[in-house]
């Protein structure tokens, strides 16, 4: 697997299960062949597509070293490299929000990021739109990424060589899945905000995964948050494929599976979203819950404490489910 250098403008993408995109492999190949395009980008302001090779609202050039600093810490030393990034259409668009690995065929994200607003209103609420587990994404593209070197540790992001693998998979949200959206399409309120992700195969690569948390998150408790800079336009300050996390404070408790937090400095990210909210001890990581789409300044995560006997139950689906051979287009 080639690597990704900001620096050197290389970039180099596995897509296993992709054989509709590229010419179909061999018998017995698992990953379609590499696609090279430019890369060094920072996230833009939405406008116009910056070059045919790099996702729209993507431009060349050096990171913007003054934003960084919002998105948070940029994770050199692949600790949360469960965490994944979750795009829609293809394997090299920008992504659409992050995602965790909880066991190797399966990422659990916001069912926010996978399912697509409905115009009207849903029984018993008043909005403009929402989304519910009957207008969820088919499939989705899912791809990790192994930091293998940083060429210049005060120039982390421009120099850092990265591998990605991508993964075809099929969305299969909560059937309790409920957001309702204003005008402006910000949440307004959200139930059983929460997806799975079935891949195609596992993973390639030996990631470690989080253990769940059987205990809510408290008041006051700092929350690891991780993720990918994302299409969302409401936020920026994140580099294209450069995964950060950093401390929030939970500032609501968790209540109907919904909690509360806050994230240090001004908000001017929003690359969060469907990524993991972990407890850490000596002993791991545990995740506590999924962050959830942004509603305007009230940031909010998914339990998945509250939600955990749904979870491990997709989590047992998961393990019963045959994977398709290496290199075909498996379907559910």
């Amino acid at each position: 697997m080639a690597s990704l250098s900001l620096l050197g403008l290389v970039l180099s993408w596995g897509c296993r299960g992709c054989g509709d995109r590229a010419e179909a492999p061999s018998e017995g190949e698992g990953e379609t062949s590499a696609r090279e395009a430019g890369s060094s980008a920072r996230l833009g302001d939405g406008g116009a597509d910056a070059g045919s090779s790099l996702p729209e609202g993507f431009e060349l050039g050096p990171a913007d070293q003054s934003l960084l600093e919002f998105a948070g810490e940029m994770d050199v030393r692949n600790r949360y490299a469960a965490t994944v990034m979750i795009a829609s259409k293809d394997a090299m668009e920008t992504p659409r929000c992050s995602g965790v690995l909880v066991a190797p065929r399966l990422v659990l994200t916001a069912g926010s990021c996978v399912c697509s607003p409905r115009k009207g209103t849903a029984a018993g609420a008043s909005a403009n739109a929402f989304i519910d587990a009957s207008s969820c994404m088919p499939q989705v593209f899912v791809t990790t990424a192994l930091t293998v070197a940083v060429l210049d540790m005060k120039l982390k992001e421009d120099s850092a060589e990265t591998e990605f693998r991508t993964y075809r998979g099929v969305v299969h949200p909560h059937p309790g899945l409920q957001v309702t959206l204003d005008e402006r399409e910000a949440v307004v309120s959200a139930y059983a905000d929460l997806a799975v992700i079935l891949l195609d195969g596992p993973v390639d690569d030996d990631i470690s995964m989080p253990r769940l948390a059987r205990s809510e998150a408290q008041v006051g408790e700092s929350l690891v948050m991780v993720g990918y800079a994302s299409e969302d336009k409401r936020g920026f300050g994140g580099v294209y494929g450069v995964r950060y996390f950093r401390k929030n404070p939970v500032t609501r408790a968790v209540t109907d599976g919904k909690g509360g937090y806050r994230q240090q400095g001004p908000y001017l990210w929003d690359g969060y979203a469907g990524g993991p909210c972990f407890r850490e001890e000596a002993k791991g990581q545990w995740l506590v819950g999924i962050a959830s789409r942004s509603s305007g300044g009230d940031l909010v995560f998914t339990s998945t404490a509250f939600f955990r006997d749904w979870l491990e139950s997709e989590l047992r689906n998961a393990s019963k489910r045959a994977a398709p051979p290496k290199g075909a287009a498996g379907k559910e």
